[in-house]
């Protein structure tokens, strides 16, 4: 009778362990939400509400222009490269491309005066990180390419 309860007992501890392990499995296989993510991009600016919705319609405005622009010189460049498979000289880049990429170095710049516009003077400290961290972030491909890899 003792052995019979103690297997009975280890049966269901193994089966509390194994339902415990699959659970843990299961909560870190956990795709991000909404609740995970980061918030708005103007949430260091300290923003009231007028001036939050005027963000999102620069913001938006500013990354429908931006993802044009990129799709147009993907074209180009894609062009370009497609002169391999019947041109075996070297094809100097078009200036189009070069072209794009400065328009959309401007358009920030000109979204960056625009954001700093809806701004009152106490809030021109926290532009200064907002304007730093969003230059990471745009300019973070070109740095993780130059890095090497750590040991």
């Amino acid at each position: 009778m003792k052995s019979l309860s103690f297997y009975r007992y280890a049966a269901i501890g193994l089966l509390m362990l194994n339902l415990l392990l699959v659970g843990g499995w299961w909560l870190a296989a956990r795709r991000p939400g909404p609740a995970d993510r980061p918030p708005y991009h103007g949430a260091t600016l300290g923003l009231d509400t007028a001036q939050r919705t005027a963000f999102e319609e620069l913001a938006k405005a500013h990354h429908r222009t931006i993802m044009d622009l990129q799709h147009q010189q993907q074209a180009v460049v894609r062009a370009h490269f497609d002169q391999l498979e019947t041109t075996a000289a070297f094809v100097p880049a078009p200036a189009a491309a070069g072209e794009l990429q400065r328009r959309k170095i401007d358009l920030t710049y000109r979204h960056f005066l625009e954001v700093k516009a809806l701004l009152r003077p106490e809030q021109y400290a926290a532009f200064e990180a907002f304007r730093q961290s969003k230059l990471d972030k745009i300019l973070a491909g070109a740095d993780k390419r130059k890095q090497r890899p750590k040991d």
